[in-house]
């Protein structure tokens, strides 16, 4: 629970003494005074002040001096209160998990009419976790890396609602057009897919999906520490020519770093069963690794689950303390205070 507390209680202290040293020498100053001349009297005036009417007058005025003083006390506690600033603090030391999770996406020409869909379940995906990396690596002949392991969900949500705009550009319709026959927000399209894809094409090769996994394998830090580590993989299979690492090799070196390979199938419904798929399928069950195809509508519960099912040891992060304002009703009696004072002066004026 927070603590309430005054985070500068001496001025409050200093405030009461100022008061109190001002009213003692007032009290003391006004013995000291001696009239100029002597009090006027005026005859007669008893039967004047015991008129009903003159009594009631002289009791109203003497209660109004005493309520202004009374709320000039009561402004006085509530300035003091709020200039010695009520706050609450409340002592935070998160815990950190330490899951490393990268996001591997093949951004090869036979996937790019999947890639959409393949981000917006990567982000449904990180809405599940609190305090976990992630990282996305895109690739296609060679690899990219679009950000670092990062607990920071807000540029990891932004990045793949880019990269998501991006790769939903419809290629085939603007394939067919020259740069000059395209409009400003088409060519601003063209460049979003661009960036996002770039280092990731050469001439000679394309569809290097090996290589692209054993590259995301190589994302992971902090070897010293005991980490779950894991790899969420996006592709086709369509594997283009002379890889480095084959797609079983890649994944031999995953496991060999205790990663955790997940499939996940991206290409067209028509060639599930089909001689990639099937092999994808194959080498991510010979790891122990969980497969899914695109249009799975539990990928992402099974992938929290499991992953969260993986032993995590979690980490003490700096304590933090946060302080809050807490003036409470100070102000209002503040304020409420000042009104009735500026009444009774009105009131008790001569």
């Amino acid at each position: 629970m927070p603590d309430r507390m005054l985070l500068w209680p001496w001025v409050a202290v200093a405030l009461a003494a100022v008061v109190v040293l001002t009213v003692v020498l007032v009290v003391l100053l006004a013995r000291r005074r001696r009239p100029a001349q002597d009090s006027l009297r005026v005859a007669h005036t008893d039967a004047l002040l015991r008129l009903p009417e003159v009594r009631r007058a002289l009791l109203g005025h003497r209660a109004w001096q005493v309520a202004g003083m009374l709320v000039l006390g009561l402004c006085v506690v509530a300035t003091a209160a709020l200039a010695a600033r009520p706050v609450e603090r409340e002592v935070t030391s998160e815990r950190l998990a330490t899951r490393d999770i990268v996001l591997c996406l093949d951004v090869s020409g036979s996937m790019l009419p999947y890639d959409a869909a393949v981000l917006s379940l990567y982000a449904d995906l990180t809405e599940h976790f609190a305090g976990e990396r992630i990282a996305l690596v895109v690739f296609d002949s060679t690899a990219r890396t679009v950000f670092p392991l990062t607990d920071d969900y807000t540029l990891v949500g932004e990045q793949l609602a880019a990269g998501a705009e991006a790769v939903g550009l419809d290629t085939e319709r603007l394939g067919s057009k020259t740069l000059e026959e395209m409009s400003d927000r088409e060519l601003a399209q063209v460049q979003d897919l661009l960036t996002f894809t770039a280092g990731t094409t050469s001439l000679e090769d394309s569809s290097l999906i090996g290589d692209g996994l054993a590259t995301c394998a190589l994302q992971f830090d902090e070897h010293g520490t005991e980490r779950s580590r894991s790899i969420l993989l996006a592709t086709d299979n369509f594997v283009g020519e002379d890889p480095v690492y084959s797609l079983g090799e890649a994944a031999e070196l995953v496991a060999s770093r205790d990663i955790t390979l997940y499939g996940l199938y991206g290409g067209p419904a028509d060639r599930v069963g089909g001689a990639e798929e099937s092999d994808y399928r194959a080498v991510v069950g010979a790891h122990d690794g969980l497969y899914f195809t695109l249009d799975d509508p539990g990928a992402v519960e099974a992938l929290v689950a499991d992953v969260q099912a993986q032993q995590a040891v979690a980490l003490d992060a700096d304590a933090e303390s946060v302080l809050t304002d807490v003036p409470g009703r100070w102000y209002a009696v503040l304020l409420l205070g000042t009104g009735m004072l500026v009444l009774a002066a009105w009131r008790v004026r001569p």
